[in-house]
């Protein structure tokens, strides 16, 4: 899971957000993501990609310990819904839609 570092040499490359996405009711992280932010053509493109249930990250009291326990595919398999590349995706849309929505706004009052 990585970017290649030619992306950091794109001149279109306006930023990078990196992160893990996961459930707080469980207090687990279990897809690392990134969003890549390009310039052009008068607006932006972003880029997403997720690496869905690669890794468990509990964090809280479970910590790094809880990560040596859990962190097995069939761990993976049990405790990660089954729907949840079609919740992803749902999440995705509805996120992008609203980003479409506030960004012009926000760029004209702050650019």
């Amino acid at each position: 899971m990585a970017l290649s570092t030619d992306a950091l040499e794109d001149p279109r490359v306006a930023t990078i957000v990196c992160g893990h996405a996961g459930d707080d009711s469980r207090r687990m992280r279990h897809t690392p993501m990134f969003h890549v932010v390009l310039n052009g053509g008068g607006g932006v493109v972003m880029r997403s990609r997720f690496w869905i249930g690669a890794a468990l990250r509990p964090y809280g009291p479970a910590g790094a310990i809880g990560a040596l326990l859990l962190d097995r595919p069939a761990v993976r398999r049990a405790v990660l819904p089954r729907d949840l590349p079609r919740a992803l995706a749902h999440h995705c849309a509805e996120e992008y839609a609203n980003l479409a929505a506030l960004l012009p706004e926000l760029w004209n009052r702050f650019s």
